[in-house]
């Protein structure tokens, strides 16, 4: 957990829980303490922007409210602006950004996928269809999202035009395994490891070798191994009625083939 205070354009922000993490994106709470603003940032191991703050104006996360943007760049600029669409309720998943630098995109549960410009906070382009957005991953030249309609896209990074289309999978989104690589449900008894810059399958793995259990996180955590955290409700049904327990946890470990996510 991270709980130093950190100065960005002349706001005191002061960080919170880690609320996820994955290698490309790491997602703290944060609290901005002049204000007194909550709001998440999300910082980047690598590219030119080091991290994006996102508070919210109303002290919630009300997606109506909208929220006051700071993009923070490892050169030492900063940009301010606001935008409706950089909330909590529309960012779940974290801000993902372009290598680059210059650009910023904003998932939607109902408008689809939006890039900004980082520094004026412009609107660039925003995905053809207005179905919701889950998870986001930026390639060089594309932009791989997870849409609603249970559909895997792959997005032209300047224009936002659909170059390809992977149907059916899961609409809650991927999990980010490296680099240029996401698992993903696709169908009932199926996941498979897929190659971002053209959503390729490189390995297919049944679904009896997950936990029967709510799936919180999939990390690789060796070079062949795939480790799954979920949890399963626990009810007393002696009781009437039926008393909810703590949940139990799961673990488990599956072996994958590290040749190919090379």
């Amino acid at each position: 957990m991270k709980t130093n205070d950190v100065t960005v354009n002349g706001r005191t922000i002061s960080y919170g829980d880690l609320y996820k993490e994955t290698c490309r994106q790491m997602w703290h709470i944060v609290r901005d303490t002049v204000d007194g603003r909550n709001g998440f940032v999300t910082e980047y191991p690598g590219g030119a922007i080091v991290r994006v703050f996102v508070l919210y104006k109303d002290l919630s996360s009300n997606a109506d409210a909208g929220s006051r943007v700071i993009v923070e760049y490892r050169n030492g600029d900063c940009f301010e602006w606001d935008c409706r669409r950089l909330n909590g309720y529309n960012c779940q998943f974290g801000v993902s950004v372009s290598d680059d630098g210059t650009l910023v995109f904003a998932q939607s549960w109902e408008q689809g996928l939006q890039a900004f410009d980082a520094k004026s906070g412009e609107r660039v382009w925003r995905s053809a269809g207005k179905t919701g957005v889950t998870t986001v991953y930026v390639n060089a030249d594309t932009v791989m999202s997870c849409q609603h309609e249970k559909a895997l896209q792959l997005l032209d990074i300047r224009t936002g035009e659909v170059l390809k289309e992977k149907r059916p999978v899961s609409d809650f989104g991927f999990y980010i395994l490296k680099d240029g690589y996401v698992l993903c449900h696709t169908r009932a008894r199926t996941w498979e490891i897929i190659r971002t810059v053209d959503l390729e399958t490189v390995e297919t793995i049944p679904s009896k070798l997950f936990p029967d259990c709510c799936i919180q996180r999939i990390t690789l955590t060796a070079p062949g191994t795939l480790h799954v955290h979920g949890f399963r409700n626990v009810w007393d049904n002696t009781c009437t009625p039926p008393k909810m327990l703590p949940n139990k946890e799961y673990d488990a470990d599956i072996a994958v083939d590290p040749a190919k996510m090379q």
